[in-house]
């Protein structure tokens, strides 16, 4: 014999069944929702750890790089001082240092000499031209650090602003850091009114001939395979008795300026 439930019990057993019924959807759906976040929390610790690693090799790539940099830097600093340093050395060992001189030989004919004596007396003849030659050795230290060719030089003489003589010197080698000599042959030619202005001068200023010189030459840098043009101006103070007694302490003193073009 069945037993129906009853309308009241039937409902209360389809109200329990409903009720479990949601309890498991909500927790399938809380279940679902973990699972979703763990989800997009692994994803976003792959993201991040992705990122984190894109961002420690960019990270080492520039570490990498800024010292390629410096090194780079560095290495660049150094050939650039190494190259002014050269440079420096350069123009202070090339750059043209005053040589100094002295006379150091004076050598004339005597007879000659004492016709330029009577000239510049007075005595010279009327309209005759007097003609005196001589040859003079020069001592030259030259203080620079290099050692040039001294092509054939040309010196002009000149007396209260006129020509007196004219000296040639011939080709020589000059040594560096070093002394050498230089023989410069003169030639004086004199008309007997200017021989005797000199004479009048040089007894008015107690034997005394101030002169001046100027020169020009070529010196050739063998090693640069460049010639470089070089003048001289003196001021000299003579003292022409001494032609008489010690020919080569003839100059008693002087003063030069140098000047050099390319």
């Amino acid at each position: 014999m069945q037993i129906q439930n009853s309308e009241p019990e039937k409902e209360a057993e389809w109200r329990t069944t409903n009720d479990v019924f949601i309890e498991y959807s909500a927790e399938r759906e809380v279940n679902d929702v973990d699972v979703s976040a763990e989800a997009v929390s692994q994803s976003s610790d792959s993201m991040a750890t992705q990122e984190d690693g894109k961002s420690n090799n960019s990270l080492w790539r520039f570490r990498f790089q800024s010292r390629r940099g410096k090194r780079l830097c560095m290495g660049m600093s150094a050939c650039g001082l190494v190259v002014l340093a050269a440079l420096v050395t350069g123009v202070a060992l090339l750059w043209p240092r005053q040589p100094s001189w002295e006379l150091q030989a004076l050598e004339f004919d005597k007879d000659a000499l004492s016709s330029l004596m009577d000239s510049f007396a007075g005595n010279g003849g009327g309209n005759s031209t007097i003609v005196f030659n001589l040859t003079t050795t020069v001592a030259i230290y030259n203080p620079n650090f290099v050692g040039v060719v001294a092509e054939p030089g040309r010196f002009l003489v000149l007396f209260n602003g006129k020509p007196m003589a004219v000296g040639l010197s011939d080709e020589v080698t000059v040594p560096a850091h070093n002394s050498f000599t230089m023989p410069v042959h003169v030639n004086i030619e004199l008309s007997s009114a200017f021989a005797e202005e000199i004479g009048k001068d040089v007894t008015a200023n107690s034997f005394e001939m101030h002169v001046t010189t100027q020169g020009y030459t070529q010196v050739l840098l063998p090693w640069l395979g460049m010639k470089v043009h070089c003048e001289v101006d003196c001021s000299i103070q003579a003292g022409v008795l001494k032609l008489l007694s010690d020919p080569v302490r003839i100059i008693e003193s002087k003063s030069c300026d140098y000047s050099y073009s390319f």
